[in-house]
């Protein structure tokens, strides 16, 4: 599996390091260490860059410059490899500032990661959808942060920041949070300069979900059309926030200025991402669960019980082609990849990527208004593949263990994502997605962890392969990595070929 993770290393606390490179989105970086994680590997562990979103509209214009919507890129060296390459993985802790190291928030919480050998590791890339943390309409040029790797997930609003050699004799518990295997507690003090944590509605981190057998997940495949999607949407809290940096005995590190890219995606289900204003906030992204109970005087939650480890069920065992998409063409270049990228696992010719997806295209009745139908996309793949002899057998809706098997065995799959009118709660007009799958893992809560790419700016010409991670319930529901409210996995499409 290509698409995973991040980072360790240990230093004197306040250790403020600055790139030597002068790479304009690159840092090479010498990852923190916390007391939890075990010992640091020597050397550099990662590549991080940040990005911040503008949103364009129908037209490729920008009608939401300098969003709170942001992407942390992630890749690795080899020092990454005693933590991320094995079946257990690790999990990252991701904390950003961008006042300077006044505050830090939590970008991102327990993120599993996961490779199979060194060689995956280095080819791998990762990159999450996060809140930046500013307000909406305002430039952010340059990101501070410290991040983790570890075994096993942490509860980084308790320890080691919580711990009562910070806190002192004024720590006191502001609010109990359960949930069915949970339990969480916040703490502030009155001190200058200790922790402030924003109350941040919590997600169950064990849900009693009918079956999480991948064989009998199919998420949502019986939506395609925004309009059979309906949403309660409210905007979600800020992340929480530090009044200083969170690992006291990690370095904060300073990434070079932020890059401003545009997002403009889609072409299913009745329409695509369209712009009409600032985007709505990033959910945090937690994936998992926080281990609690920790509770001052223990600093560090304990693992999760034995057995209870992510699952990796399936990945692509290449490189994914790359595809410059046009407007609302996401579903023939998704196919396009896709196609390539099995001959490219055969060793058979072909015209390119970016001629298979012109085809399709066609075969499919795309249009640069309404995209692509569910029907189109079937009819038109079934007819490119008997044109060239390819012999491709499609299944929809695939199930999670069929399309991870296809995965592992050579073939591809596509996911449909729709994502309901939220516009009039601060969301998003409705639309769809198709995306080229890259990863599957069962996570230990039950909820699945799914990585894709496409091409996230379909008006600028250039070819391009984004990266994503969805966690995503087994109803389909996504929890987070999907900048607009509601979606859902709107079925799986697995293909394959002789």
């Amino acid at each position: 599996m290509l698409q995973k993770l991040i980072s360790r290393g240990r230093s004197r606390p306040t250790l403020v390091l600055w790139p030597a490179l002068g790479l304009a989105v690159l840092v090479l970086v010498a990852v923190t260490g916390v007391p939890w994680a075990q010992p640091a590997a020597p050397g550099p562990l990662v590549n991080l860059a940040f990005k911040q979103l503008d949103w364009l509209d129908e037209n490729g214009l920008v009608v939401g410059d300098n969003s709170r919507s942001g992407v942390a890129e992630v890749t690795f060296t080899s020092a990454a490899a005693g933590l991320a390459v094995g079946p257990d993985g690790a999990y990252l802790n991701l904390y950003t500032s961008i006042d300077g190291g006044a505050h830090f928030q939590l970008a991102v919480e327990n993120l599993w990661v996961q490779f199979d050998d060194l060689t995956e590791l280095l080819a791998g890339k990762y990159s999450t959808l996060i809140d930046l943390g500013n307000t909406n309409g305002t430039a952010v040029s340059q990101v501070r942060y410290q991040v983790s790797l570890t075994h096993d997930p942490v509860d980084p609003l308790v320890a080691p920041a919580f711990a009562p050699s910070r806190l002192g004799k004024s720590a006191g518990r502001i609010e109990e949070i359960k949930g069915p295997g949970f339990h969480t507690d916040y703490y502030s003090t009155d001190f200058p300069g200790e922790p402030v944590v924003t109350d941040w509605p919590e997600e169950p981190v064990t849900t009693d979900y009918e079956t999480t057998d991948p064989d009998e997940i199919f998420f949502q495949d019986e939506v395609d059309h925004y309009d059979d999607l309906t949403t309660d949407y409210e905007e979600p809290a800020p992340a929480p926030t530090y009044g200083y940096a969170p690992l006291p005995s990690a370095p904060v590190y300073v990434a070079p200025p932020v890059q401003q890219v545009a997002i403009g995606f889609g072409g299913f289900g009745g329409g695509g991402l369209v712009g009409f204003g600032q985007p709505p906030r990033p959910v945090p992204f937690r994936p998992v669960w926080r281990p609690g109970p920790a509770v001052p005087p223990r600093p560090v939650p304990p693992p999760p019980p034995p057995g209870r480890r992510p699952q990796p069920l399936g990945g692509v065992l290449r490189p994914v082609p790359v595809v410059n998409e046009s407007p609302m063409s996401c579903a023939p270049s998704a196919v396009a990849r896709s196609i390539q990228y099995m001959l490219d696992v055969r060793g058979r010719n072909s015209p390119g990527a970016q001629a298979i997806m012109g085809n399709l295209y066609n075969l499919m009745g795309t249009s640069p208004v309404n995209g692509s139908s569910m029907q189109g996309i079937l009819n038109g793949k079934a007819a490119f593949s008997n044109q060239n002899g390819l012999g491709i057998q499609t299944v929809f809706p695939a199930n999670a263990g069929q399309a991870a098997n296809t995965l592992n065995n050579g073939g591809d799959v596509e996911l449909n994502i729709i994502w309901p009118n939220s516009r009039n709660r601060g969301g998003c007009p409705g639309g769809g997605h198709v995306a080229m799958v890259t990863s599957i893992s069962l996570l230990p809560n039950g909820n699945f962890q799914v990585t894709y790419v496409d091409d996230s700016n379909q008006h600028d010409g250039q070819p391009s392969n984004d990266h994503h991670t969805l966690i995503v319930r087994p109803n389909g529901a996504i929890v987070s990595g999907f900048p607009c409210p509601g979606g859902v996995i709107a079925g799986l499409l697995a293909e394959n070929m002789p």
